[in-house]
C-alpha cells in the first residue's frame, strides 16, 4: 500500500523525522555555540571580596535571585503573570514537552534513561487518550474509576494534554495581542521586535498540529494524520534552529546565566556574601 510516499523526503513526515533532525540539531548547536562562546569571551569576572554571610545566607541569596523577577512580575503584572508564567511556562510548554505521554516515549527512544520519568506521564485527556475538552459529547470511558490512573490523581485534571495545550494557545494569543497593542498605542518604548511573531507564531504552529495530531483531526486518513504530525515535527525543529537567535535563548542559556550572574555580581563579588573553600 502507497500510503503517501512514506519512504520519499516529499513526505512532510518522513522529511521532518529522517530529513531534517539532523540539520536542525546541528543548526541549534552551532548556534548555540557561537552565543556561548562571545558570552564567556566578553565576560570578565572579577575575584570575589571576602563579605560577612556564610553558605546559607549565599543559598538564600541564590533563590531569591531567580524569585525576584517572578515575585515582581506577579505584583506588579498579575496579568501577564498568569498568561506568561503560569499558563505558558509553568503550567504549559514545560510539562507538555518533557512529560506529556508521547514527548516522553520521544525523549526515551534517543534517551533511554528518559523512561524512568514514564511515571510522571502526563495523559492526554482527564479520563482517555483520546482528547475530549473540545468536542461535542461529554468525557466518557469505560474505566471503573474518574480519572486517568496515574500519579497526578485529582490533578490531571488541570495536569492533560487537552488542557494545557489550550492554555499554551490562549496565552500565546494574549500575550501578542498585549505585545501589538503597546506597539500600536506606544505605551511600549522599546523597539518592536519582530522576532517575537515570530518565535510565538512557530509555538502555536506546533502546539496547534501537535493537538490536531493527538485528536487525529481533521480526519481519520491515515496520510492525513502524517501530514499533520509531520508539520507538529517539522515546525519544533525549525523553532529548535530559531532558538539561538531568537528571544527564546533567555531561557535556554540567557536566563540561567544571566541570573547566575546577577547574583555574583550582587552577592559576592560586591562583599555582600561570604565563600569559604
Amino acid at each position: 500500500m502507497n500510503v503517501g510516499g512514506w519512504g520519499s523526503p516529499n513526505d512532510i513526515f518522513n522529511f521532518a523525522v529522517y530529513y531534517l533532525l539532523v540539520p536542525s540539531i546541528f543548526i541549534f548547536s552551532a548556534g548555540a555555540t557561537y552565543r556561548i562562546v562571545k558570552l564567556i569571551v566578553n565576560t570578565k569576572l572579577p575575584r570575589a571580596q571576602k563579605g560577612h554571610n556564610g553558605w546559607g545566607e549565599m543559598l538564600k541569596g541564590l533563590i531569591m535571585t531567580f524569585l525576584r523577577p517572578i515575585i515582581f512580575s506577579a505584583k506588579t503584572k498579575p496579568d501577564d503573570f498568569i498568561a506568561g508564567i503560569l499558563l505558558l511556562h509553568l503550567v504549559g510548554v514545560i510539562p507538555v514537552l518533557f512529560l506529556l505521554g508521547q514527548h516522553i516515549s520521544w525523549w526515551s527512544y534517543y534517551f533511554p534513561a528518559y523512561k524512568a520519568l514514564w511515571i510522571f506521564n502526563v495523559p492526554e485527556s482527564i479520563t482517555t487518550s483520546v482528547l475530549t475538552v473540545t468536542s461535542n459529547v461529554m468525557p466518557a470511558s469505560d474505566m471503573s474509576f474518574t480519572f486517568v490512573n496515574t500519579i497526578w490523581g485529582p490533578l490531571v485534571v488541570i495536569l492533560n494534554g487537552d488542557l494545557m495545550s489550550l492554555f499554551i494557545l490562549i496565552a500565546i494569543g494574549y500575550k501578542c495581542a498585549v505585545r501589538l497593542t503597546e506597539t500600536l498605542m506606544k505605551h511600549n518604548h522599546s523597539p518592536a521586535r519582530y522576532g517575537d511573531y515570530i518565535a510565538y507564531l512557530l509555538l502555536f504552529l506546533i502546539v496547534f498540529f501537535g493537538y490536531a495530531a493527538a485528536r487525529h483531526w481533521p480526519s481519520d486518513s491515515v496520510v492525513v494524520y502524517r501530514n499533520v504530525l509531520g508539520l507538529h515535527v517539522l515546525f519544533a525543529e525549525l523553532l529548535l534552529m530559531y532558538i539561538p537567535f531568537s528571544k527564546y535563548w533567555h531561557f535556554v542559556f540567557g536566563y540561567w546565566y544571566g541570573k547566575l550572574h546577577e547574583w555574583y555580581d550582587n552577592d559576592i563579588k560586591r562583599g555582600e556574601m561570604e565563600v569559604e573553600l
